[in-house]
């Protein structure tokens, strides 16, 4: 093996790991706030595109300037599924006092809208910050709707994002400060073929609309 390549790769290796903890350390220091989470997060996911699929090297200059551009938009969308995942959360602690079969489908039925919701709101900051969304509920629905076409994936991106989460407060709690950045890094393993997928469905229906207009 040649010596320099080595270097060179464990020199690139150090770098993505220092950003990427740095990029999560100033986005959990961002949303201390709370009611900021929605912005950070979306900033995080711009400055993490830029810098893995853009080749930008100054992913924190572009998380800070990202603020202005993101916070109203992601501060109301966040405030919104806030909102909703409250009174889901209510109406499960709800239901779970009754025994009947109608108690035992209504938890069913607001589990599933609940984990639908957080695979919703994992891709919505995302979708914000790629595709320039700047509308609320067009971002909501968008994120909703890739969800439906991609189940497996939105799935399989909420459990690692669990099982992250779940290892950094009982495992690495040292790392709880940059989990953020450790999580959305790997979304964008999910993230860019999630949206190919998207827009690929939604150009198909789009041609299937129109030929059937031509033959109408």
């Amino acid at each position: 093996m040649n010596p320099d390549s080595f270097e060179n790769k464990l020199t690139k290796l150090a770098g993505r790991v220092s950003n990427i903890v740095l990029l999560g350390f100033f986005c959990t220091l961002c949303s201390l706030p709370i009611i900021t989470f929605g912005a950070s997060y979306t900033c995080l996911c711009k400055a993490m595109d830029e810098y893995l699929h853009h080749d930008n090297d100054k992913p924190l200059r572009i998380f800070f300037s990202s603020f202005k551009d993101y916070f109203v938009l992601a501060t109301k969308v966040f405030l919104l599924h806030l909102v909703f995942i409250v009174v889901l959360i209510w109406d499960l602690a709800y239901y779970q006092t009754g025994e009947g079969m109608i108690d035992i489908l209504g938890q069913v039925a607001i589990f599933v809208l609940l984990v639908t919701i957080i695979m919703e709101m994992s891709l919505v900051f995302t979708l914000i910050a790629l595709d320039k969304e700047d509308k609320v509920f067009s971002a909501i629905r968008k994120g909703i709707d890739i969800v439906m076409y991609c189940p497996g994936r939105a799935l399989g991106m909420l459990v690692c994002n669990i099982a992250i989460i779940l290892a950094t407060i009982f495992v690495f709690r040292g790392l709880v400060l940059f989990v953020s950045g450790v999580i959305c890094y790997v979304d964008y393993q999910f993230i860019p073929t999630m949206l190919e997928k998207y827009r690929w469905r939604k150009n198909s229906i789009q041609y299937q609309k129109e030929q059937r207009n031509r033959h109408d």
